[in-house]
Formats: C-alpha cells, structure tokens, sequence
C-alpha cells in the first residue's frame, strides 16, 4: 500500500540516515495517502503523525511539529513505551524553541503561554514516572514564569532522582537561581556548596559564580 512504502521511506531515512528533513516529506505523504477513517486503524494513522512531527521538530520546525503532536497525542493521551516518551519529549522540546523564538520577538504574551504548556505537560508526565527529566523541565518552566517555590521544588526532585553527575550538577545551579531570585540568599549558598560537592572539579565555575552573587547582593544592598 502506498502509505506504508511512504512510511517505510521516511522511516529509513529517519533512523538509518538521520535525515530528518528528508524523512518529512515521506511522513507527510504517509498520512495524506492513508485510506480514510474505518479502512485504516486510527491507531496507524496516528502512528504516522508523531514519525512526522518528531521529524518537524527535529529539524526545527517548531510551529508545525507542535501542532501535528498535540492533535497526535490529543487522540492517543497515554503514552506508551519508549517511542512515545521520546516524542512526547520532542513536542516539549518544540514548545520550549518556540518559546524562546516568541519571547525574543517580544512576543511574551504568546511565549508565556507556551511555557505554561511545558510547565503542564512536563509536570503530568513526572508525576507519572520516575526520570529526573521531566521534573526538570518542569522547574525550568517555573523558573522562566517566574514561579521560583515551585521551581525550586522542582529542582530538589530532580536533585533526588538524578543519578548523571553533570544533569545532576545543573540542576544544583538551576536550584541556585531560583533560590536566588526568590531572594533566599541563604539557600542559595547550600546549593551552591551542594553543586561543588556533587561536580568538585567544577571548582572554578562554582567560584565564579559565587562571586558574582556576592556582587549582585552588595549592589542590592546600596
């Protein structure tokens, strides 16, 4: 059937050549010659779309990628399996890069509303399982909408759960500045010594940056 060789096409060039952009075209096609709904399971037809928005987001196409996963993961809300989880993670990706691509437009109302999506569906997806990811980009989230409680909550969990040194480090400077800019001087200080203690041969970084509080608090101070 000609959807599937389309698919088999896109999927090829996905996963074997890592071209995604030629795998777009492929996907796209897949699901536009799929037969209409009752000849081909919902489920196939859906399978396609999130092969095609995973390949949109991958190239950047962040606009199209979101609106192709959210209608994908709008008929199928349970993620299942590996598949899904990573491009579940692409759809978050792309609302994160669009984002940032709104907010230096200036576009804040628009990229304020993107960043509550992330905060909702990274924060449904940790609650749900246990990697330190999601708690992750959901404190970043926080963070950039100015929720500093929750983000710090967000980055202890993250903290708890992670296991890689460096994620794990980052997350110690991500708890940093959010204590920080919720004027918790002290806290900020204990993540920061916990950050040197978890990555010690980041020892100048830490320095630094401690540094520069002390100087963003004196000049507080005048």
């Amino acid at each position: 059937e000609n959807h599937y060789r389309h698919f088999s096409q896109g999927y090829y060039h996905l996963t074997i050549l890592d071209d995604a952009r030629s795998a777009v075209p492929c996907f796209s096609a897949a699901l536009a010659s799929a037969p209409p709904d009752g000849e081909t399971p919902e489920e196939l037809r859906n399978r396609y779309r999130k092969y095609l928005g995973y390949s949109l987001a991958k190239i950047g196409q962040h606009g199209e990628a979101i609106a192709v996963l959210r209608e994908a993961f709008a008929l199928q809300p349970t993620l299942r399996g590996r598949n899904d989880m990573k491009t579940y993670r692409m759809l978050v990706n792309s609302l994160m890069g669009l984002a940032a691509e709104e907010d230096s437009l200036g576009n804040t109302a628009q990229a304020t509303q993107l960043w509550e999506e992330v905060a909702t569906r990274s924060g449904e997806v940790a609650k749900q399982r246990a990697e330190a990811i999601w708690p992750h980009l959901l404190g970043r989230a926080q963070l950039l909408l100015g929720r500093y409680g929750p983000a710090a909550e967000a980055f202890r969990q993250v903290i708890a759960q992670e296991m890689d040194t460096g994620k794990r480090y980052e997350a110690c400077l991500d708890l940093v500045e959010a204590l920080h800019r919720s004027g918790d001087a002290a806290g900020a200080t204990e993540a920061l010594n916990l950050a040197l203690k978890t990555y010690p041969a980041k020892q100048g970084e830490v320095a630094d940056i401690r540094r520069a509080l002390l100087r963003s608090r004196t000049g507080a101070d005048k």
